[in-house]
Parts: C-alpha cells; sequence; structure tokens
C-alpha cells in the first residue's frame, strides 16, 4: 500500500510527466495566444489592421492570419478558453500512450487543426463575398481532432481489451464518454454546437470540425496499417 506522501508524489510525478510529453502543444497554444494578443492589442493603436489581416477575396493572405484578428475582447477570450480546453482534453485522452506516440500525435494534432481551419477559409473565400476573421475555426477543429482521436482510441484499445487492467479500461470509458458526448451534442443540439447566431460563421465552424475528424480517423487507419 501507498501511504498518503507517496500517492502525492506519485501524482505530482505523473503530472510532470504529462506536462513533458505535450510540452509542445501547450507551447503551441502559448504562441496562438501570443499572436491573437499581439494582433488585438495593435488593432486598439492601428483600427485599419484588422480589415487588412482578415480573410476575404481581396485579402486571400487571410485565410492563415484572420485566426489571429477578434472583433472584441470577448470574442477573443471565448475563442482562447475554447482552444485550451480542448488541448487539455486531448492531454488527458492520450496520456496513456508511450512518450513516442505522444509527440507523433501531438505534432500531428497541431498540423491537423491547421490545415483543417485554413482549409475551411479557403472555402468560405470562394463562396462567400464577405470577410471573416477569429480563431473559432481553430477551436472546432481542435474539437473536431480530439472527437477523431477519442474514437480511434476507444477503437484500437476496446479490440485488445481481454486482460486489461482497470486503469486502461477506465481510459477506455473515457474516450467513449468525451466520444458520445461531443456527437450528441452535435446531433440534438446542432444549433448550440455550431453556436449558430448572428454574424456567426457556422460553415467554418462545421468544415473546420469535419475536416479535423476525417485527419485525425485517417492517421488512425495510417498507424494501424504501419502497425500490422
Amino acid at each position: 500500500m501507498y501511504s498518503l506522501g507517496e500517492k502525492r508524489d506519485d501524482v505530482a510525478s505523473r503530472l510532470r510527466a504529462l506536462f513533458l510529453d505535450f510540452k509542445v502543444l501547450f507551447n503551441f497554444y502559448l504562441a496562438v495566444l501570443s499572436l491573437c494578443a499581439i494582433v488585438f492589442a495593435l488593432n486598439l493603436a492601428y483600427p485599419w489592421l484588422n480589415g487588412f489581416l482578415v480573410a476575404s477575396r481581396s485579402t486571400p493572405w487571410g485565410v492563415v492570419t484572420s485566426l489571429f484578428v477578434h472583433s472584441d475582447l470577448s470574442h477573443l477570450v471565448m475563442n482562447l478558453i475554447g482552444i485550451f480546453s480542448f488541448v487539455l482534453v486531448f492531454s488527458f485522452t492520450n496520456y496513456y500512450m508511450p512518450s513516442e506516440e505522444v509527440v507523433s500525435r501531438v505534432h500531428f494534432f497541431i498540423i491537423a487543426i491547421l490545415a483543417a481551419t485554413v482549409l475551411s477559409n479557403v472555402l468560405w473565400i470562394i463562396v462567400a463575398n464577405i470577410g471573416s476573421i477569429g480563431a473559432s475555426g481553430l477551436v472546432y477543429a481542435s474539437e473536431g481532432a480530439v472527437t477523431g482521436f477519442c474514437l480511434v482510441n476507444f477503437w484500437d484499445l476496446f479490440s485488445d481489451a481481454r486482460g486489461t487492467s482497470t486503469g486502461k479500461r477506465g481510459v477506455i470509458l473515457v474516450n467513449l464518454l468525451v466520444f458520445l458526448a461531443i456527437c450528441g451534442w452535435m446531433v440534438f443540439y446542432t444549433n448550440s454546437f455550431l453556436s449558430y447566431g448572428r454574424d456567426v460563421n457556422v460553415l467554418i465552424h462545421g468544415s473546420s470540425f469535419v475536416l479535423a475528424f476525417i485527419l485525425a480517423i485517417e492517421w488512425g487507419n495510417i498507424q494501424n496499417l504501419f502497425n500490422k
């Protein structure tokens, strides 16, 4: 049996290991946060800046730069909270992996959510002649990637569940519950899921989620092919 002090040390060591394994992901989040904050501050001094960085047909570079542009402080804060939330969920649903696998997944996660968001912005300027700003596409891409990885994790772990420990069965359950919770929200409360409302770009929200979800699923399929 463990003493209370040993249990605390064990929890602390696991948290340190979790941070080190996902360090690149947290650094990525800090980079996004910093860029968003810098652009927001600059826009207060130079109000024309948002128009230059917006995603539109006249400013095509905005498919990238618009991720860091926000209309007001609440818009900025809500998006940053959303991204951080799914960064945490991704970390806790993949922590059981070996360090090498975690690093590989983290790099893919970052690439997938950026690619899904930029592609959604490209789609937007193709179909609409209205500018778009904000990191909400990155929020939904993060959510889509998390959902895809949870399905991949559940399937892989469930397929190899015989004789597994109670802890591993708990990981299976957590991944399944996260997947079902997000899917249930999407299916039964679609307007809430997409944050439907005035001046809300539901096309970018939905397409970012779907693209990142598909990329995560394909990642799982490719990994399974190489591991056979």
